[in-house]
């Protein structure tokens, strides 16, 4: 019996070593859980300890800015405050801060560093309601009652636990981490002829006619009139094919490049979905947009952390608060139409409350068209798109299929998200883009396509 007991007990402890630890916050009455890495970890340091911190970490360091990283160390054990000691033993650095990375559901990896949004009810001053807290505050300056709430000192657990008990005060509207998120964006005339979205012949053995009937919706509109916000990375402000229809625009990452990219690092995305809504038509050059003469305002939610096009390790990265602001500008600046082809990671208030208010109170209260990708990891519809106000959009191939790993056009990396939720599937592989300096970075965008179908409806 001694043996038997000796064995469940060994068998059960050795479970509990396998089995992945987690981690939650409750977000009103529901609860939002995240699996813990194993053996990623998010870094803040010294910019002179870079190279060393790369040198240790095993073989994929991933650099967010010139004081962070994720980095990753195999074969340490227990919980993540036991395998963060580990790791500190290895590497004589003194560490600003070190986090768990949080992973969700669907595989987005997200951090939170001690700063939360808490959206006071009329009338409230924040300072009351911190006042026995160790958190400093800043006003959101484009959305009335919502501060941001930071600490240096609090982990990661600790404020989880702080907005648990918050959620009790009658007094906050809601309050939630500001997560830091690592997205990858969901995208990949002389050339006009080649635009098989636009007019399907059979180009890259398609099926002729497997196309949007963008040269029919024309005869209605070809954009006149109309905004439409690319949220997204940012757009190249001096793109012969694009200048005559960009606006100044925001950068909601606190660059103040009004919108416009970085070009050192090859963020080209925000460019390459902008052409395919608006690339300036009839100039005998590059393509044409489908809504050629639309007007696009830029808005910077997002920058990616450097490494090459193809590189695993590229990611965007960006926050519960730029995206909010990012969307709420845009609204705040006439935006009919908010063209959004990206997504991942849990459910934000933060960000929903703003994509409400887009849907209800833009175009001065007749609302504004938001749409979103469905999402490239061939599995259910991941969140923005998910919610019911929005347009989710999923991507079709030449051959008139859904995109999916086995689909005809070859690319064998990726799938549309599909299943409840998908509103409509649009031309989403082989599309040409604007010349010029704009990098073919793996571009899929599932969004822009349909824009023309929309416009007509917006003009009413």
């Amino acid at each position: 019996m001694k043996k038997l007991i000796l064995i469940l007990t060994f068998l059960s402890f050795n479970f509990s070593i396998k089995a992945q630890e987690k981690i939650n916050y409750t977000d009103k009455s529901k609860k939002i859980e995240f699996e813990i890495s194993k053996d990623e970890f998010y870094t803040e340091f010294s910019p002179n300890d870079t190279q060393l911190l790369e040198n240790k970490s095993e073989n994929d360091f991933q650099k967010l800015n010139n004081n962070s990283a994720i980095v990753k160390f195999k074969n340490l054990t227990g919980d993540f405050t036991s395998r963060k000691n580990q790791m500190k033993t290895q590497i004589s650095i003194q560490f600003e801060r070190i986090e768990p990375v949080l992973i969700y559901r669907d595989g987005t990896k997200q951090i939170a560093k001690g700063e939360a949004n808490i959206k006071l009810k009329p009338n409230v001053n924040i300072q009351d309601v911190i006042k026995d807290l160790d958190f400093g505050f800043e006003p959101n300056s484009l959305i009335e009652n919502l501060y941001l709430i930071s600490s240096k000192s609090l982990s990661t657990y600790d404020l989880f636990k702080t907005i648990d008990k918050l959620q009790a005060d009658n007094r906050i509207e809601y309050i939630e981490p500001n997560f830091i998120r690592l997205l990858a964006p969901h995208t990949n005339d002389s050339l006009y002829s080649s635009q098989w979205s636009v007019n399907n012949q059979g180009y890259y053995g398609g099926v002729i006619d497997a196309d949007m009937d963008v040269e029919e919706a024309w005869s209605y509109t070809t954009g006149n009139d109309i905004k439409v916000a690319i949220i997204d990375e940012g757009v190249d402000f001096n793109h012969p094919d694009l200048m005559a229809n960009l606006l100044l625009g925001y950068d909601a990452t606190g660059g103040n490049s009004n919108g416009g990219p970085n070009i050192t690092t090859d963020d080209s995305h925000g460019t390459a979905c902008a052409g395919i809504v608006a690339a300036v038509g009839n100039n005998n050059l590059g393509v044409a947009g489908i809504a050629y003469n639309s007007k696009i305002l830029p808005v910077r939610i997002a920058y990616t952390n450097g490494y090459p096009l193809g590189d695993q390790r590229r990611k965007w990265i960006s926050s519960d608060t730029w995206i909010a602001n990012g969307i709420s500008w845009a609204v705040q600046n006439g935006a009919d139409v908010l063209s959004n082809s990206w997504g991942g990671g849990s459910p934000s208030t933060t960000i929903t409350n703003a994509i409400n208010n887009a849907v209800t109170n833009g175009r001065n209260g007749k609302g504004c068209i938001v749409l979103f990708s469905s999402g490239n990891e061939n599995t259910a519809v991941s969140y923005p798109a998910t919610l019911p106000n929005v347009i989710a959009v999923g991507a079709s191939s030449m051959c008139d299929q859904r995109k999916t790993p086995t689909s005809c056009d070859g690319e064998t990396r990726w799938g549309s998200n599909y299943g409840t939720g998908i509103d409509v599937i649009a031309p989403g592989v082989q599309i040409l883009l604007p010349i010029y300096q704009v990098s073919r970075d793996t571009v899929r965008p599932t969004i822009s396509r349909i824009l023309t179908a929309l416009l007509q409806h917006v003009q009413t």
